[in-house]
Parts: C-alpha cells; sequence; structure tokens
C-alpha cells in the first residue's frame, strides 16, 4: 500500500547515490514484511531518464552488486541504458516486489472546461489540484498517480526523498487525497 518514487527507486539501485543507504533499509525492511510496494510507468520513465542520464552524463556512478557487474558487459551508451533498465526492472521486481501498475482508464479522455478540450484523466486530475498543491509538475503527476491508484490498489502512503518540495505540502496531501508522505532520509 505503499506509492515509491522515482527518487526512492534510483538512490536504491545506484549504491554511489547519497541516499542509497536509507532507500535501501527503508525497501527492504517493507519488502520482508511483505508489504505491498507499487509505483507507476511515469516513475519508469523517469527511472529510465536518471539512469541514461547517470550513464551518459556523470563520472562515479556505482549500481548496487549484481547490477554493477552486468552493465559493465556493455560499452555503448545506449545498450547499456536499454539493458540496464530491463534488468532494474526484473531486480526491483523480484528482489522487493515493486509492483510497476498501470490503469489504462487513467488515459481515458475526459471533458475540461478548456473550450471542450478533453485530455486524459490523469492530467485532468492533476489541473484540478494545481491550486490546491503548487508543486512542480512531475511531483503533482506522482502524488495523482498515488491518489488514483489508492482506489483500486489502496495506496495510503507515499516514499519519497525529496524533502524539499514535498514538506510544506504533506499537511495538505494528506487531507485532499488520504495519502501520508514519508521521506526517506
Amino acid at each position: 500500500m505503499y506509492y515509491i518514487d522515482t527518487n526512492v527507486l534510483v538512490s536504491y539501485v545506484f549504491a554511489s547515490d547519497s541516499g542509497h543507504c536509507a532507500s535501501r533499509k527503508v525497501l527492504e525492511i517493507l519488502a520482508d514484511k511483505e508489504e505491498k510496494l507499487y509505483t507507476s510507468s511515469f516513475a519508469l520513465v523517469e527511472t529510465c531518464n536518471a539512469i541514461c542520464r547517470k550513464i551518459i552524463k556523470e563520472a562515479g556512478w556505482r549500481l548496487i552488486d549484481p547490477l554493477q557487474r552486468y552493465v559493465n558487459i556493455f560499452v555503448d551508451a545506449e545498450e547499456r541504458c536499454r539493458y540496464l533498465l530491463s534488468v532494474i526492472i526484473s531486480f526491483l521486481k523480484e528482489k522487493l516486489n515493486i509492483q510497476f501498475v498501470e490503469v489504462e482508464d487513467f488515459y481515458v479522455l475526459v471533458p475540461t472546461i478548456f473550450n471542450e478540450l478533453k485530455i486524459p484523466k490523469i492530467f485532468k486530475e492533476s489541473i484540478d489540484l494545481s491550486y490546491k498543491l503548487t508543486i512542480r509538475i512531475k511531483d503533482l503527476l506522482h502524488l495523482v498517480y498515488a491518489f488514483m491508484l489508492s482506489k483500486t490498489h489502496n495506496i495510503k502512503y507515499f516514499l519519497t526523498r525529496d524533502v524539499e518540495n514535498f514538506e510544506r505540502i504533506k499537511d495538505k496531501v494528506k487531507q485532499l487525497l488520504q495519502i501520508e508522505i514519508y521521506f526517506i532520509i
């Protein structure tokens, strides 16, 4: 019943990340307790982007074992990115039982107040919450995914490392969405 933010996933798999130890401890404790851990396709896309940025632009990144040994086989950045993403998804599913959940209904086109414009339901919900939760769109989208998944997967908690952006709205999120934000520091 936990939604996992991208920054927690990335810090878990990158041993060189400053939040690796904290993310690893929390996620493995929850997995050992057989808690339900969920994330979205949006987190998957963000994770892919973060992985590729690290592989291509950053020196000194290091993955947890055994992932680092596997990725060292590839020299080409594109091959590394593709391979690593597939391995990470499989690894997270197997090691932590994280489920990457997608609900087709989130993308059903619904009317808006903008001249009969229709947009996916998840974006409509994001627009409706924008004035209540004034945060960056990527953070808002994660909250909206968690909120919409709470109806089908009973999400109660949102795990993030992003204290700066979520601290000021955590009480409002709990009030509006009935989801508690927990920080992994």
